[in-house]
């Protein structure tokens, strides 16, 4: 976050001779985090998201200090509240039964369902988002829409899942970044922390929010590619043509039943094809530092342009008065 709002930030880090750490502080391997754990006296609250000793030991800030905590808590806890805010928002989306689950349904004559989330599968949810890392988020989400509770979801149900996993990473992202935006102090010497400082910060990271997963990392090709590319066991990783009836013109009626996916074989491709998941504070703040350097880049090239047009004019000017006095 320094990197981004404060340019000094980034030469005094180069002129100390440190780098940049390599690993993501947004999520962190369940070894990783009870190493972490078992390391420092930290709460483990404070891991997975955003912050870890070593960055922040790196950005002169002391990793045993209350302030790192209270970012910690204050994140998490806003995290599971945007959890629970999208979970009502959503609700009708979460328990709608996907529709190849009510071809099976009806070719097995069962009844239909009553819309419903697993108790514990909620619980569990809610305890990853306020507790644990990234993957056991987004296994916990898993949980919440698979209504059979086969541990399996159709292409359709993975895709709202993961619906369901980021909306609140990403709207806790925005709300941190926001959050130290506000709290930048004001020097108007070196412009940094005006209102006009932060309206344009806040304008950068609103165009960052919305283009950063749909547009830069291709969300939805990479999800169908995930899907497609999966080592699927349903059904063999084929899809199954049913035959439901004939009409009266003799012509056969199928349903193509594709195979579902579970959340390990969706883990396997996810990994190495949409690390964005895992990612989402890393991701999310590299596009944003990107965003403001090519506003900062347009903005000298805006410059030298007028001066530019200014000289072309003033010259203009010169030769045509020196013409009318010949």
């Amino acid at each position: 976050l320094a990197s981004c709002f404060v340019p000094d930030f980034v030469a005094l880090k180069e002129e100390s001779g440190e780098e940049s750490s390599s690993s993501s502080p947004i999520d962190l391997s369940d070894s990783e985090v009870a190493a972490s754990q078992a390391s420092t006296p930290l709460s483990p609250l404070a891991y997975d998201h955003f912050l870890t000793p070593e960055t922040m030991q790196k950005s002169a800030v002391s990793a045993s200090s209350e302030v790192f905590q209270g970012l910690s808590l204050y994140h998490r806890l806003n995290l599971t509240k945007n959890f629970l805010a999208n979970i009502g928002d959503k609700w009708d989306e979460i328990t709608r039964e996907a529709d190849m689950d009510i071809d099976r349904r009806a070719l097995d004559n069962l009844p239909k369902p009553e819309p419903a989330v697993s108790k514990s599968a909620f619980d569990d949810a809610v305890r990853a988002h306020l507790l644990e890392s990234s993957s056991a988020r987004l296994k916990a989400t898993w949980r919440l829409v698979d209504s059979d509770a086969d541990g399996m979801l159709e292409e359709d149900e993975m895709n709202r899942a993961v619906e369901l996993y980021r909306a609140p990473a990403e709207k806790s992202v925005e709300d941190f970044v926001k959050a130290v935006i506000e709290s930048l102090h004001e020097d108007k010497e070196n412009k940094i922390g005006t209102k006009a400082h932060k309206k344009q910060l806040n304008k950068t990271l609103a165009r960052t929010i919305k283009r950063c997963y749909f547009v830069e990392n291709e969300a939805p090709h990479r999800l169908r590619c995930i899907y497609a590319w999966a080592d699927k066991a349903h059904q063999d990783g084929t899809f199954n043509a049913v035959r439901v009836s004939d009409d009266i013109t003799g012509r056969k009626r199928y349903v193509e039943l594709l195979p579902k996916i579970s959340f390990e074989e969706f883990l396997e491709i996810q990994k190495e094809q949409f690390e964005l998941l895992d990612k989402f504070g890393e991701s999310y703040m590299t596009s944003l530092r990107e965003e403001l350097w090519v506003k900062q880049g347009l903005g000298r090239q805006n410059r030298e342009l007028m001066w530019q047009c200014a000289g072309f004019f003033v010259l203009v000017s010169v030769l045509d008065y020196a013409t009318l006095i010949v």
